[in-house]
């Protein structure tokens, strides 16, 4: 037997339903674990807080309906086969009971809740939209119909608060999210590249102010040193200065005693005669 063939591609070989959740199925073995949604979500641009709590949700929600045992899988997989068994009621019917996308369903729902032409929807008509097809007492699809709305929104978040309707379709049948993967990659690529090159500039920086500080320092110490340098000499030459005024003082003080003595002898030499 040949090897089942990983193409990582939604809706590569499955139609309506199963084609909607294909990309998160990532090893193409028809079952989808918690980890692989998580994944999933990150890979098309959720944050860790939102993917988890998708994990969580929709694993808790739907992972018994689409078991082929009536015992629940103690690991919350969903099994791609069975996944229109877990079809949750308030929602536009887009998807027929089968599992198969409705085209002509889709376009009439889009087309009553949006304003003409038609081909985009803002936040406000598609939680009219919600709103509008309830199911009494149907809580679960109440808050399952109101998630599904505003994941797609975050999802697409347009620039001008308008969701495109080719976006919305490419999400139901599950092409959209590759091209979302890649997107968001790439993005990743060129944020990435930017904080290096961000960080090398930093660190360029870093190097030029250090070896500036190193000059500077240098020259620093350098001028310190002379100028130590010339303190030395000064005191030198001031103690030089200080001894010879001393000196001088001490002959011309001693001079002057010197003449005195020798002014009495001459003196004393005269009254004799």
């Amino acid at each position: 037997m040949e090897p089942k063939p990983k193409v990582h591609i939604a809706g590569a070989r499955r139609k309506g339903l199963q084609s909607h959740i294909t990309f998160f199925d990532a090893d193409q073995d028809g079952t989808i674990w918690p980890t692989d949604t998580y994944k999933g979500f990150r890979e098309i641009g959720f944050g860790v807080f939102f993917a988890s709590l998708a994990m969580v949700f929709i694993h808790l929600g739907f992972s018994w309906f689409t078991g082929v045992t009536l015992l629940p899988d103690p690991f919350f997989r969903i099994q791609i086969a069975g996944i229109q068994n877990a079809l949750h009621g308030s929602d536009t019917g887009a998807f027929t009971q089968t599992g198969d996308l409705d085209q002509a369903r889709f376009d009439y729902v889009f087309a009553l809740y949006s304003a003409p032409p038609h081909t985009h929807m803002t936040f406000k008509e598609g939680v009219r939209m919600v709103h509008r097809n309830r199911n009494m007492w149907d809580f679960f699809g109440w808050f399952a119909s109101a998630c599904d709305w505003a994941a797609t929104y975050l999802l697409l978040w347009p620039a001008d608060g308008r969701v495109a309707k080719q976006d919305v379709h490419d999400i139901l049948d599950g092409s959209l999210f590759p091209k979302l993967a890649q997107n968001n990659k790439n993005r990743n690529k060129i944020k990435k590249a930017n904080t290096n090159e961000h960080l090398s500039k930093v660190g360029n920086k870093n190097a030029n102010a250090n070896a500036n500080t190193d000059t500077h320092s240098n020259k620093a110490e350098t001028e310190l040193e002379t100028k130590n340098n010339m303190m030395t000499v000064n005191q030198y030459f001031k103690k030089v200065e200080t001894e010879t005024e001393t000196e001088t003082e001490t002959a011309e003080s001693a001079q002057p005693r010197k003449i005195g003595k020798l002014g009495r002898r001459a003196r004393k030499a005269s009254s004799k005669e």
